[in-house]
């Protein structure tokens, strides 16, 4: 999307062919303030986003149009919390609202616009964004301050499909994001695999995962049961109980459900 700043453009043409006078014989003044360095503002090519940029941030906002809690995914929607409304002698109040956002840069500014489910803009920001802070300033209501936003360790959703949109770190265990009182957590599997000791007394005695089709190793373990590694491990991964296990007494390597 091209947007060139065609007022400006004219302006300085007719300053141009005007010279330094109005016809009458008196001067023009000159006129610098309205020229914009930039000619134009171009959105990312190719529908790419900034990876970086996604998941919730969360800030303390001050005034009505700011963000109190923006989550960004990665299917270009967002869902955020503005202020609309403040109270004297009482915390301001943010609304919530779902839509679409779209990223541009004019040079070495970013910008970020968001429009609502029916194709309204409903803010401009100017962003930066420095390890887990995003800073903001709004440019479409004649400017604003710099505020800054954190990344929070509570993302935002309003189903658990919003958590996997967000590019979030899971736990290291084998299991799923949930979706709790607008809140992602992701919980373990219970029904993780777990390494198993078959074929007792045969020849292909061992550890095995599932139905026996993945062998770990062979192993004499007839009466051994298993423990995920805890903090105190030099490895993560299944140990060995009792019986032999494989490598020492390491049996899996790897993250595993306590």
């Amino acid at each position: 999307m091209v947007r060139p700043l065609i007022g400006s453009l004219l302006l300085v043409s007719t300053l141009a062919l005007a010279g330094c006078t109005d016809g009458t014989g008196a001067s023009i003044p000159e006129v610098t303030d309205v020229i914009d360095t930039y000619t134009e503002e171009e959105a990312f090519t190719g529908g790419s986003l900034v990876p970086e940029l996604l998941g919730t941030f969360r800030a303390d906002a001050l005034h009505i149009g700011e963000l109190t809690m923006l989550a960004l995914k990665s299917d270009g929607t967002f869902h955020y919390g503005m202020v609309v409304a403040c109270v004297a002698g009482q915390e301001c109040a943010p609304a919530a609202e779902d839509g679409q956002y779209k990223l541009l840069h004019r040079a070495s500014d970013r910008f970020i616009e968001l429009y609502n489910v029916k194709d309204i803009l409903r803010g401009r920001f100017q962003y930066e964004l420095v390890g887990d802070t995003l800073r903001l300033r709004r440019t479409d209501t004649g400017g604003g301050e710099w505020r800054s936003m954190s990344r929070t360790d509570a993302p935002w959703c309003a189903s658990a499909s919003d958590c996997g949109l967000q590019n979030l770190k899971g736990a290291e265990c084998a299991g799923a994001w949930e979706c709790s009182k607008n809140e992602c957590a992701f919980q373990c599997d219970d029904h993780a695999d777990v390494p198993s000791c078959m074929f007792d007394g045969s020849e292909h005695e061992g550890w095995y995962l599932d139905d026996g089709s993945e062998l770990l190793c062979n192993a004499k373990c007839a009466g051994a049961s298993v423990r995920c590694g805890g903090p105190g491990a030099t490895a993560g991964g299944y140990y060995a109980v009792q019986g032999e296990g494989c490598m020492g007494s390491l049996i899996m390597r790897g993250s595993c459900s306590p």
